[in-house]
């Protein structure tokens, strides 16, 4: 049985992987500063990824097959409030990982988990994100930066380890509980019997804008790490050093997102509108992943009303059971997940 060590397990991403690859033929291994609240790996190990020493002792011990390194700090209000924790977590803890895979004497491979927001602004806001587009992340965003810096140094390795790296859009679903994304956050007020938030951006200029970002459903997101660990299997040089794009079909505004949960719970209430003044977000941002069809057989199947009704679902299944004033929500970034407009 392959044995999968995932950092940052217990976080959105983390929790959906540990259920899936529980589902097929592997044995995962999880590392995170919490506990698991949703779906405990075989194994979990309360870590700092930091903890380089600590770090390479658990890969000798484990010896494991593939490392998925999703753990970070992952949202761009973290960026901005806690600056200096953001920069360390995401690149000095990418580092550490790094250099306690190397010194292990071991070569699994290694996935690096980066974001759509490494890419900067799109001339002209217009076409799509390709790989081979230059990494120009916003300078005013050091969360955008942090995971830029991160995605580089995790690049650099490929000569001395099987890394490849995985570029995401904004996944949303079930067991993501941080208000500070717009799925969970909206989600979470409406089934409350709250009206929605929409957040509007207004630039230095005072320009108000709409944004637009790629929303895919985290369970697609699975399956395109589930393709990924094959193609490992089976050809691990093909693809040490690459670089893919996973995005969704349809690029959404936020509007149309808030619709579709207002629709989904039932809410007839209108969201309220929050006018925030910000120069560290970008109004449209979409990807291209014709690269990870062609090599990995990525093809996205849920489309946006069902994957909200899917997370929903979820939200409404979890409170019943934990109590509507006891569910568990992150009101702080978690270390782990992924970032989301908000």
């Amino acid at each position: 049985m392959k044995k999968i060590l995932i950092t940052g397990s217990s976080g959105f991403i983390g929790s959906n992987l540990t259920q899936v690859l529980h589902d097929g033929k592997y044995r995962v291994f999880g590392v995170d500063l919490r506990p698991p609240r949703f779906y405990p790996p075989d194994e979990f190990m309360p870590l700092d990824i930091r903890d380089q020493k600590r770090m390479e002792q658990i890969i000798r011990d484990i010896k494991p097959d593939c490392i998925l390194h999703l753990a970070a700090v992952s949202t761009i209000q973290k960026g901005v409030s806690d600056p200096d924790s953001t920069w360390d977590v995401n690149v000095n803890g990418t580092h550490a990982v790094l250099n306690a895979v190397e010194a292990s004497g071991l070569k699994p491979n290694i996935v690096y988990v980066s974001t759509d927001k490494v890419y900067g602004p799109m001339p002209g806001n217009t076409g799509k994100y390709t790989e081979d587009m230059p990494i120009q992340p916003l300078r005013n965003s050091p969360y955008d930066s942090s995971k830029a810096e991160a995605d580089r140094l995790a690049y650099s390795f490929f000569l001395r380890l099987p890394v490849t790296i995985l570029r995401l859009c904004n996944i949303y679903g079930p067991c993501d509980t941080n208000l500070e994304r717009i799925v969970p956050a909206n989600v979470h007020a409406m089934l409350a019997g709250r009206p929605g938030r929409l957040n509007r951006y207004r630039d230095t200029t005072g320009l108000i804008h709409n944004f637009y970002r790629d929303m895919l459903y985290v369970g697609d997101l699975c399956t395109a790490f589930s393709l990924l660990l094959k193609a490992l299997e089976t050809d691990v040089g093909r693809f040490s050093g690459q670089i893919f794009n996973i995005g969704a079909p349809e690029c959404l505004s936020m509007e149309k997102v808030i619709a579709e949960i207002q629709r989904s719970v039932g809410c007839d209430l209108p969201p309220e509108i929050n006018y925030v003044d910000a120069d560290n977000e970008l109004d449209m941002q979409s990807m291209n992943f014709e690269k990870a069809t062609k090599l990995l057989g990525f093809s996205p199947v849920t489309k946006f009303p069902d994957g909200i009704q899917k997370t929903v679902g979820w939200w409404r299944a979890n409170s019943a059971a934990s109590g509507a004033q006891s569910f568990p929500v992150n009101h702080d970034t978690e270390v782990n997940g992924f970032d989301s407009l908000q």
